[in-house]
């Protein structure tokens, strides 16, 4: 009775040993794929304005994909804030240069008096300067936090005058009338064409709540919809129509500046 014993321990940590080395690939693939997702998402939430910890980080990478798209989400909204407080901030900057401040100083001071997304992103440019980068490097380090066409604008306008030399308070003027024209533009053009938005939400919905209502009305005059193959192939061309038209229609709605 011990000797059956003794070998059926034996027997059972040899079968644990053996079923641990075939899945140790998939636990070093899997630790592989934990530690650099956990990094993304530490980074995203970063961008995001958000501080993340690597134990929340852990947390968030039991639903990843929804983390993802919410953090995505949020630095979507956070750099397009960004963009409505640029030609503010571009106007402080200039009256801080035209005060006889240098650029650095006026970027120090701009971080001192913005707030909100654009603020703390300026406050980070101020400590790069502050740590001895360039003007080129910590505005290169702005537009990875914000990559929006107008900041590449103004930093590409800022380095190329740093190198040529140029009027700075000029400049700085200029692009903060071109984006506040620009957004005042793309602000008029979102409101004409929020009709067509909608109208196209309509459109796309009215199908299904009419059988919606149909089938709870009458489902007996649906039912030879979801029950023969003339009713599913005539479901399969309503539905890629339906697709068709709003891609369509979200290509007309969609106007760049």
């Amino acid at each position: 009775m011990f000797s059956f014993l003794f070998a059926s321990i034996i027997f059972f940590l040899l079968f644990i040993l053996s079923l641990l080395r075939l899945l140790k690939p998939l636990f070093l693939r899997f630790s592989r794929f934990s530690s650099s997702t956990i990094q993304q998402l530490i980074k995203m939430a970063d961008l995001a304005g958000m501080r993340c910890s690597p134990f929340f980080a852990h947390l968030l990478l039991l639903s990843w994909p929804l983390s993802f798209l919410i953090l995505k989400a949020t630095h979507r909204r956070r750099y397009l804030a960004s963009d409505r407080q640029l030609p503010d901030a571009l106007s402080l900057i200039g009256g801080a240069i035209k005060a006889g401040l240098s650029l650095p100083q006026a970027i120090e001071v701009a971080s001192r008096e913005l707030t909100g997304p654009l603020g703390e992103e300026i406050a980070l440019v101020a400590s790069k300067l502050r740590l001895g980068q360039t003007i080129e490097e910590a505005l290169s380090f702005l537009t990875k936090r914000l990559p929006t066409e107008d900041i590449s604008l103004v930093v590409q306008s800022v380095t190329v005058l740093r190198r040529t030399g140029g009027n700075l308070i000029e400049t700085f003027s200029t692009l903060s009338a071109t984006v506040e024209g620009r957004l005042a533009v793309e602000e008029r053009i979102s409101l004409l064409t929020a009709q067509g938005v909608y109208q196209g939400m309509m459109l796309i919905a009215m199908p299904w709540m009419l059988g919606l209502m149909l089938h709870l009305i009458a489902p007996e005059y649906l039912e030879p919809l979801y029950s023969t193959r003339l009713g599913f192939t005539f479901m399969g061309v309503g539905i890629a129509l339906e697709i068709l038209g709003a891609f369509w229609i979200r290509q007309i709605v969609s106007i760049r500046v």
